[in-house]
C-alpha cells in the first residue's frame, strides 16, 4: 500500500460523501490534499518537498469519486504540500493531522 492510497475508512468516509453529493446539485467539488513536513529519510528538505505526497492523495480522492460516478469534470484537485498544516509543530501527532484531504464543495 502506498502512502496515498485509500485505506477501508477512508473508502467508507468517501462512500457516503458520494451517496450525499448524489442528492445535492454540486457544481464544483475542490479536492485538496496535504501531507506532513516531516523529511524524507536520505533526502535533501528541497527533494522532500518534491516528493510530499499531497497532490497524490487528492488524486486519489478523485479517482474514487469518479469510479463511484461522480463527474470528473466536476472536480478540481490541488496539492498544498506542508504549506497549510493544522497543527504547527514538529512530532508524530502533528504529521499524522497534518496528512490529510479536504473537500470544498460549491453549489
Amino acid at each position: 500500500m502506498r502512502r496515498f492510497d485509500l485505506n477501508s475508512v477512508s473508502k467508507q468516509q468517501l462512500t457516503e460523501i458520494v451517496n450525499t453529493l448524489a442528492q445535492m446539485d454540486a457544481r464544483n467539488i475542490k479536492i485538496r490534499g496535504h501531507s506532513d513536513s516531516q523529511p524524507w529519510k536520505g533526502q535533501t528538505p528541497t527533494r522532500s518537498r518534491q516528493l510530499n505526497l499531497s497532490q497524490d492523495r487528492a488524486d486519489s480522492v478523485k479517482s474514487y469519486l469518479v469510479n463511484q460516478g461522480i463527474s470528473q469534470d466536476r472536480i478540481k484537485t490541488e496539492g498544498y504540500g506542508e504549506n497549510s498544516p493544522l497543527v504547527k509543530a514538529n512530532n508524530k501527532s502533528a504529521w499524522a493531522q497534518n496528512r490529510r484531504v479536504e473537500i470544498e464543495v460549491k453549489y
